[in-house]
């Protein structure tokens, strides 16, 4: 905590109880409520009866389909009364073609399977509800509790792809306090900004390729499987898969996450020996 008093906290609403916003509740200084049908126990004196308006909308829930009908965005009629928050909405790098070989917030997504095509579908239909909604697309989202190693460790690496791929990821920190810094910057322009305020929505500070505000949310270190899977092995002694041949595919970097300071996990390396204190 920095001292802060509870006023002075960013109040958001998260759109489901997933892996990252029950770290944001969890770990950082913000008045966080929900809205999801599975709130964690230890999180549900969270949603208190006292009057609330969040800065902040961060909307994690992937696709949910009935048979080709897409649902989203849900919990329409609860938060649709509030028009200063700031939206978030946190999509996937699975909208890219795997084999462009550099990716940022310009390049086209193309989407090379069912999954990306789905995220995509779910970026468009959220910004036809909220055409100035924040779109986050995150790469392999890791944490204490989510990580390869200690996949690996469990006997679970059936995900390891079988070539020599980059990976791009983030941290469920550097997630979370990506979602705060730009949900706060966003909020703060939108109460001074002259277009804002005369109802025609928040400027566009992060354009993207067809989108207002995007941003990419992963870390600056994009590693091949091989690399990854090596320091692993000597790091924790753990029996790896054997991944060979060139490094190829996509390397995904940002060109606006820098404005928001340092990674506190700006590679896996750092980000997994932080998930595996202890093993």
């Amino acid at each position: 905590h920095d001292g802060s008093t509870e006023k002075d906290k960013p109040a958001v609403l998260c759109l489901g109880a997933g892996f990252t916003t029950r770290y944001l509740a969890r770990h950082f200084d913000a008045d966080v409520r929900f809205l999801s049908r599975d709130v964690p126990a230890d999180l549900r004196s969270f949603n208190r009866e006292e009057p609330f308006r969040p800065q902040i909308i961060v909307d994690s829930i992937p696709p949910v389909r009935d048979g080709n009908r897409l649902l989203n965005p849900l919990y329409q009629e609860q938060w649709q009364g509030f028009a200063d928050a700031v939206f978030i909405h946190l999509s996937s790098t699975s909208v890219y073609d795997r084999d462009t070989p550099l990716v940022n917030e310009t390049t086209p997504a193309v989407p090379e399977d069912a999954r990306g095509q789905g995220r995509l579908d779910l970026e468009e239909a959220v910004l036809s509800v909220v055409p100035d909604a924040v779109i986050l697309r995150c790469g392999g989202i890791y944490g204490p509790g989510r990580c390869l190693p200690l996949s690996i460790a469990k006997g679970q690496a059936a995900h390891v792809p079988t070539d020599n791929r980059y990976v791009s990821r983030i941290h469920v920190q550097d997630l979370c306090r990506l979602i705060l810094a730009v949900g706060q910057s966003f909020y703060k322009e939108g109460a001074t900004s002259p277009d804002a305020l005369s109802g025609a929505g928040l400027p566009s500070m992060h354009p993207g390729h067809e989108r207002r505000n995007l941003l990419l949310a992963v870390d600056p270190s994009p590693s091949p499987t091989a690399e990854t899977l090596a320091f692993i092995q000597d790091r924790w002694g753990l029996a790896v898969p054997e991944v060979a041949g060139p490094a190829i595919g996509r390397r995904i970097q940002s060109l606006y996450t820098e404005r928001f300071g340092l990674f506190d996990f700006p590679d896996y390396k750092a980000g997994f020996v932080h998930c595996m204190q202890g093993f």
